[in-house]
């Protein structure tokens, strides 16, 4: 049987159960690597740090970067003549400033424009990736190497740190199931028999979205955009759905807007009490990364799509949302796109973000998608509630 999403939250659930769309053979790297003199303690040492030969081609790679080029690129990608490059020293380009105030904040990102334009994302702490042999290109001299890992590649990591598993999303109808309580079912159901009764046959989605009646021309136009985009079109609006709820998805959540990072940077996650508390800058831990925008590997949340257009999911739209995928062949892409760190090295002692919780994460009242999938039966309990 397939696996589903809510497998994931499966209480004996195995993460071993997921799908391994590739796994690279050890046993052929060993191999691939005894010409070139590499013993088989350093191959184990540079599996278990996430790096493969693919074969066929002379070239070791680097999963935490690797899959989103696919070409030799001498940062994730290496000929096995250039192994010791992997060895060299920390050389990351990203900068690193301490600012003293929120002035000197603002200054230093005046000073750094990108060319696609800046994104940003807030975090109480720097976490950095702890592997045997650290890619230098992306190792901070003195720092590390930064993790900006979605949280799906964190379980995986923790659980199977050598395994390349699949991302199993949701399927049709699980989302069919959340998106259909918009409409009142009964009625619905009742308007189909009547058209069954009146024509002979039950109606097609098709002949719904074209029908006079408004409620059954909503729901057939739902249906259709469903159906046919949920895996392609839709596929990362709808994943952005479940990262910005609280649920397992192999995206990073950015921002267009620095008060929405900085109230990251300022607020904890209480996760008893399922709330943000203020906390300044943590004992001067909190940074701010400023992250350039990328077209082919990030995506604005628009909120004029037609799927959601009768009911706005709130949380990615106040948040001034943009995602960055991934993948199991590149599982810390963010970072490559990382260019500058700052730590908010000065005394926080009022939430200078100016935003307050409900601001962005307003309650179900308000907030339509965030009633609907709260009464999902099967993934509904995991989903933050403030």
């Amino acid at each position: 049987m397939d696996m589903m999403y809510y497998d994931y939250y499966r209480d004996d659930f195995d993460i071993s159960e997921c799908q391994h769309p590739l796994q690279p053979d050890y046993n052929y790297m060993i191999k691939k690597l005894k010409e070139y003199n590499i013993s088989e303690a350093e191959v184990k040492l540079l599996y278990s740090s996430g790096y493969y030969c693919l074969e066929n081609i002379d070239m070791i790679v680097d999963r935490f970067y690797f899959g989103s080029q696919l070409i030799y690129d001498g940062v994730s990608g290496f000929h096995f003549s250039e192994i010791s490059r992997l060895l060299s020293e920390p050389r990351s380009r990203v900068w690193v400033k301490h600012a003293g105030s929120l002035s000197e904040v603002l200054s230093i990102i005046e000073k750094y424009p990108e060319q696609h334009g800046t994104l940003f994302r807030g975090q109480i702490d720097n976490y950095l990736i702890n592997r045997e042999i650290n890619n230098p290109f992306f190792t901070i001299p003195g720092l590390g190497e930064v993790s900006l890992l979605p949280s799906l590649w964190r379980i995986v990591k923790e659980n199977l740190p050598s395994t390349y598993i699949s991302y199993i999303p949701m399927k049709l109808l699980e989302w069919s199931l959340i998106f259909s309580q918009q409409f009142d079912w009964q009625n619905i159901r009742e308007q189909i028999e009547r058209i069954k009764k009146t024509e002979g046959h039950y109606p097609s989605l098709t002949e719904l979205e074209e029908c006079n009646d408004e409620s059954l021309k909503e729901y057939g136009k739902m249906a259709v955009d469903l159906m046919y985009g949920h895996n392609t079109y839709y596929a990362d609006t709808l994943s952005t759905l479940l990262q910005h709820y609280g649920l397992y998805t192999p995206l990073l959540d950015l921002t267009e807007d620095l008060n929405v990072a900085l109230f990251f940077s300022t607020h904890k996650f209480n996760s008893r009490n399922t709330s943000y508390e203020f906390i300044g800058n943590n004992s001067g831990k909190s940074v701010l990364y400023l992250i350039e925008y990328d077209p082919d590997n990030m995506k604005k949340f628009e909120d004029r799509e037609n799927l959601i257009q009768t009911f706005k999911p709130l949380r990615p739209i106040l948040q001034k949302c943009v995602i960055c995928k991934s993948d199991p062949f590149c599982i810390n892409l963010p970072a490559m796109f990382l260019k500058g760190i700052i730590y908010l090295d000065f005394k926080i002692s009022e939430n200078i973000s100016g935003i307050k919780p409900e601001d962005i994460f307003p309650n179900e009242t308000k907030d339509l998608f965030l009633s609907y999938i709260s009464r999902d039966s099967l993934i509904g309990k995991h989903v933050t509630r403030f």
